[in-house]
This record gives structure tokens, sequence and C-alpha cells, in this order.
């Protein structure tokens, strides 16, 4: 019996034969990846984004220890800039935004909280 490859099958064989710096797949691979799987990484990132408030705002009280001449910098940094922001984010992810936003997202909330974090190193 020849076993015959299923059109999806037949097109993620094509693209893995492919080689090249594009860093992409076809347009019909990205669409059925994210309809398979946007809902659960929304809810994924929802969770971890929780615990990563969590701990971000757990961490932010080491700056009472090792920066205490900027706090009240820190605090604004952190409470004022950060936290809604992180929240924001949150409530995004909640609402199974579209992919070009949600990755977005999770790549600027955790550049702002390092550069956050950095300057006030730099600045103490």
């Amino acid at each position: 019996m020849i076993y015959q490859a299923l059109p999806d099958e037949a097109l993620v064989e094509r693209q893995l034969a492919t080689r090249g710096l594009k860093l992409s797949f076809a347009p019909e691979l990205e669409q059925r990846f994210e309809a398979e799987t946007a809902a659960g990484r929304s809810r994924t990132l929802f969770r971890f984004g929780i615990a990563g408030l969590a701990v971000y705002l757990i961490h932010s009280l080491t700056d009472l220890v090792l920066i205490p001449d900027v706090i009240a910098l820190a605090l604004v940094l952190h409470l004022g800039v950060a936290t809604p922001f992180l929240l924001a984010a949150l409530v995004l992810f909640r609402l199974n935004s579209p992919p070009i936003l949600r990755e977005w997202l999770l790549v600027g909330t955790t550049i702002l909280c390092a550069v956050i974090t950095l300057g006030l190193m730099l600045t103490a």
C-alpha cells in the first residue's frame, strides 16, 4: 500500500524542504497554526503574566535594600509605568488579541521591565 501525504502534510513537507534565510512559513501554514494555537497561547500568556507581575512586584521590594537613594523613582517606574503596562497586556492576552499584538506585547513588557531595572541600577 502506498501512503499518500495529506495536503497539509505535503505543505509542511514542502516548507521544511525549502531552506533559506526567510524565517516564516507559508501563509496557509501560519493561519492554520494560529487557528489551532491562539486561544491556548493567550491563556498561557495570561496565566504566566499574572505570575510574572507578582514576581516583578516582589522583586521591586529589593530596591529598598539595594538602591534606597532612588526609591521614589523606583516606585514611580515600577508602579506608575511598568504595572499599568503589564496590566494592559494581561487584559489584551485575556481578550485573545491578534498574534502580532500579542507577541509584541510579550517582547515589549520584557524589555520595559529590564530597562527600568537597568536604569535604576545605573541611576543609583
